[in-house]
């Protein structure tokens, strides 16, 4: 999800556009579902550095 997600939504809804379009029907709503929510390895430096800024601005509680 860190990373991806937004490039995933755009694309999944461009394609439920296209689709739609290609039908001749209106896009009624969008819901994102997943079952495998991951932090790949190389980007886990990344992930403990945004949570200790949003500690230190007490956005989010937690201990490392």
């Amino acid at each position: 999800m860190f990373r991806v997600w937004e490039a995933n939504v755009n694309g999944k809804t461009k394609i439920q556009k296209y689709v739609a379009d290609e039908l001749d029907v209106e896009i009624e709503y969008y819901l994102f579902f997943t079952n495998s929510l991951h932090i790949y390895g190389n980007y886990i430096f990344q992930v403990k550095e945004m949570f200790k800024h949003m500690i230190s601005r007490n956005e989010r509680e937690a201990s490392f």
